[in-house]
């Protein structure tokens, strides 16, 4: 029995990247003073003031180390994910935790003796580099906290963790999804901010088109990621602090936009194209209300969308190139306020007319705009990019005249307009695989959106749930996919220009 526990703790204990390599025989005394335990959610494996002895390794589950401040107020030092190992510092250090431990949810740990540990990093100097590059990589960590805490915004915080959850770094284009772990006020705890202040700062990077949230599911959006990293000089925050918090001459500062104006004509011409997409996601979100579809998401999405849109309606203000454009560009604002205005009614069948209507015409303003600044760039790619961004428009558009359909609101004109919706989307995405022929990771892209346009085809068609409530439920929910995969081909295409 005691042979079978020592082979089972070998095995664990081989498996360690810490532990790769270490001799048997020194492996072998590890494992002597090592112990397997459970711990249920809540239970704490270690607190301030206890005397160091083992090192921890996390086979499974989630672990939290915290600290209390003078004010009683927790603050997260650590969220340790299965396969990382803690306790290190008190081991070789004051041998006195200064920190507490607590399983954040059920877990099972290796603790490993502390004094066979010091005894094999006395035989073997490849465990000794390897333990002192993690008290190394503690040390950076712990002055890039108190760095951030004093010079980043709550915005730079939350991308910083963000991009460090991933196992690799992030690719320049296209979308990568990183499932959040940890709970929202522990994530808040461990960059140093408020719960509240990270659902603002969420909202933000979403607004700023660098995210999309889903639950816990957080897409990260690279092409806007890198290349508002790129465009970020040193010294000059990602993001602009908020109205109301302090620079560093302790006086308020006055809220900044998120959305930076582009520098080159075909970003500028995706930013033109963005506000037709949105000009119909605003319509399909008010709709998905008027049929109980996730009426806390709509609310917020339509919330959301709203703002960055006047956000940038006011960017392409100062980019017009001609009087001509700014004339439509005061046209679009006038038509916006009575937009605005009905989407703030509650959704019903009279508001739902109007709204049929005076959505059509902003589309036409919108699209007005974007063809302006296509025509000003003179240049192919500046074509491959509105077409591309007219798919964006399309993939809340589809959505949009299903809903209004399945409402009773001007039936013809919807199932019309539905029809010639999801024609010119696949002719285009016809179009579009011209060009993307010679850069194989468009042709890739392309793939994924021709899967969730496939999906979209289907869930509107016969194959769809026979339940119309699901049904709508599913086509909201698949148009947003859509969205998310076009928009990663829409980068792309605008990057060839670069």
């Amino acid at each position: 029995m005691q042979h079978h526990r020592n082979s089972e703790m070998l095995d664990a204990l081989a498996s360690i990247p810490l532990f790769t390599g270490i001799p048997a025989r020194h492996l072998g005394e590890l494992a002597h003073s090592t112990r397997r335990v459970g711990y249920d959610k809540g239970q704490t494996i270690f607190h301030v003031g206890d005397a160091a002895r083992e090192l921890f390794f996390l086979l499974s589950g989630q672990v939290k180390r915290a600290t209390f401040s003078v004010g009683g107020n927790e603050r997260v030092l650590e969220l340790v994910a299965p396969g990382r190992h803690f306790g290190e510092a008190e081991l070789f250090g004051p041998q006195l935790h200064a920190s507490f431990a607590v399983a954040v949810e059920p877990s099972v740990l290796l603790c490993i003796g502390g004094d066979g540990v010091r005894r094999a990093l006395e035989a073997v100097p490849l465990l000794s580099l390897r333990i002192i590059g993690a008290l190394a990589g503690r040390a950076l960590a712990v002055e890039s906290d108190a760095s951030a805490s004093h010079f980043r915004t709550g915005c730079q915080r939350v991308l910083d963790y963000l991009l460090a959850q991933l196992a690799t770094p992030l690719a320049p284009q296209g979308e990568t999804t990183l499932t959040l772990a940890a709970s929202k006020q522990l994530i808040a705890s461990r960059i140093g901010i408020t719960p509240e202040t990270l659902s603002r700062v969420l909202r933000d990077l979403s607004d700023a088109g660098m995210i999309i949230v889903d639950g816990r599911n957080i897409h990260l959006q690279n092409a806007c990621i890198t290349r508002r990293l790129a465009e970020t000089r040193p010294e000059q925050p990602v993001f602009p602090r908020r109205y109301g918090q302090r620079d560093g001459s302790g006086t308020a500062s006055r809220r900044r936009r998120l959305v930076a104006a582009p520098t080159t004509p075909c970003g500028i011409i995706n930013l033109a194209g963005r506000q037709r997409m949105l000009s119909q996601r605003l319509a399909k979100c008010w709709l998905q209300l008027g049929h109980g579809i996730q009426p806390g998401r709509s609310r917020n999405v339509l919330a959301q969308s709203a703002a960055l849109f006047e956000e940038q309606m006011a960017v392409i203000a100062t980019l017009a190139p001609n009087a001509d454009v700014r004339s439509i560009q005061s046209r679009v604002g006038e038509i916006w306020n009575s937009y605005r205005r009905l989407l703030a009614r509650d959704p019903e069948p009279k508001a739902a007319r109007e709204l049929f209507e005076l959505n059509e015409i902003l589309l036409a303003a919108t699209d007005e705009i974007t063809l302006a600044f296509e025509h000003a760039a003179d240049s192919p790619h500046g074509r491959w990019v509105n077409l591309a961004g007219r798919q964006l428009m399309l993939s809340q558009r589809i959505a949009k005249f299903y809903l209004f359909q399945q409402w009773g609101i001007h039936v013809a004109r919807s199932r019309a307009g539905l029809a010639e919706a999801m024609r010119e989307f696949a002719t285009a995405l016809t179009e579009l695989a011209v060009p993307a022929r010679a850069v194989p990771e468009i042709e890739h892209q392309l793939e994924r959106v021709s899967r969730h346009w496939q999906l979209l085809e289907s869930t509107l068609g016969t194959a769809g749930p026979a339940d119309e409530k699901r049904r709508a439920t599913l086509v909201a929910a698949v148009s947003e996919r859509l969205l998310r995969q076009t928009d990663a081909a829409v980068g792309l295409y605008e990057a060839l220009s670069a």
